[in-house]
């Protein structure tokens, strides 16, 4: 999830992400003030705030959405 990175010494375990907590943290001030999810979505793409696949991307994980191209993952 946005705002975490798996724990290099246990993959399951979170950790904080200083490099896209902000994001989380602005989510919650966002909420807090009273605004929906759509409304910020609206607002962050106006502040052209990097989406999720985006960080995925930039450091060169995979993109989660093309996990069911392989027949293997199909239910």
């Amino acid at each position: 999830p946005i705002g975490y990175l798996k724990a290099p010494d246990n993959h399951n375990k979170l950790i904080v992400d200083v490099e896209t907590a902000w994001i989380v943290k602005r989510i919650f001030e966002l909420a807090n003030a009273g605004m929906g999810m759509h409304k910020i979505a609206t607002q962050f793409r106006r502040e052209q705030v990097p989406c999720p696949s985006w960080w995925l991307h930039s450091r060169g994980e995979k993109d989660y959405s093309k996990r069911f191209e392989n027949p293997e993952n199909k239910v």
